[in-house]
């Protein structure tokens, strides 16, 4: 739903896509609750759109990485492994993409791992407040 109040799925002219596409998927798997939760990074999304793509995707597989995966094996009860991945340097190169591959194993069975939609909101207040 935009924030007008219509159904659409049209990206605005004023975000990146790719933030786009990943609120629209949120939107679709979250349940209603937390769902209302997300207007206010559809907001913060606007003006988003002249960000650099390659930066942009650092940005992502860092936040993916050491919040998100680490806050999702957290909850998991994996304390041990969570601090592993915050304690990984920032993904913002190829150099830190090759060097911290290996967090994304931990990264894709921490999906699996969590049963509350807090990691998902810590995820995207890093993607879309930090620098």
């Amino acid at each position: 739903m935009a924030l007008s109040g219509e159904l659409t799925d049209i990206c605005p002219d004023c975000t990146h896509p790719a933030i786009h596409k990943f609120l629209m998927v949120l939107n679709d798997k979250m349940p209603e609750e937390p769902r209302q939760r997300l207007w206010i990074y559809g907001l913060r999304a606007l003006g988003t759109f002249d960000q650099d793509s390659v930066e942009l995707g650092f940005k992502f597989a860092d936040v993916a990485v050491r919040i998100f995966a680490a806050d999702a094996l957290e909850s998991a009860g994996l304390n041990k492994e969570a601090e592993s991945l915050r304690d990984l340097n920032r993904i913002d190169s190829e150099n830190t993409v090759a060097y911290d591959a290996a967090a994304a194993d931990a990264a894709d069975a921490a999906a699996y791992a969590y049963d509350e939609w807090t990691p998902v909101f810590n995820f995207l207040d890093q993607l879309l407040l930090a620098s």
